[in-house]
């Protein structure tokens, strides 16, 4: 197994589109190498980066659970960018291409669970078929239209 250059692994770090993730404005900063700017402003950043957790509760254990609505986005724009659909499998494959330091710990069967946890059940449509589960977008161009709105509303209260 060959090592892998930093200045390999960051140089797709390219945008794939110029609207905001979160509002869907169009985006202002310019492209910064090495880094995505995938947000008009700090608020829609902060208000994205924020871990969502399942029934909007801290665990008392302590540790991590939930996830970033950020990598959702993601992972919804290369949905997006295939109008046909992707097996969850592509989706992580093409997302951890295209955007790889932020779906390091995405796999197809979280993504499943998170897809039907957070987001609204009409944002996406599933194709079963006998090999496997072809996903695609159905509406919606942002995380404002994708979540379900008691995600969002508890995202929106809690930014800066």
């Amino acid at each position: 197994m060959g090592v892998i250059l930093y200045s390999d692994r960051v140089a797709n770090m390219t945008r794939m589109f110029n609207e905001c993730l979160w509002c869907d404005e169009p985006l202002t900063k310019k492209e910064v190498e090495h880094r995505g700017n995938y947000f008009c402003d700090k608020k829609c950043y902060l208000t994205s980066a924020r871990t969502i957790r399942m029934g909007l509760g801290r665990r008392s254990s302590g540790g991590k659970s939930g996830i970033q609505p950020m990598l959702l986005g993601l992972c919804l724009k290369t949905l997006e960018q295939n109008p046909r659909g992707l097996t969850l499998k592509d989706v992580i494959a093409i997302t951890h291409q295209d955007y790889s330091d932020y779906c390091k710990l995405l796999n197809a069967s979280k993504l499943h669970h998170y897809f039907r946890i957070y987001l609204n059940p009409s944002t996406y449509t599933c194709i079963k078929t006998r090999s496997a589960t072809v996903y695609q977008l159905v509406q919606g161009n942002c995380l404002k239209d994708w979540l379900r709105p008691k995600y969002r509303e508890y995202l929106e209260t809690l930014s800066i």
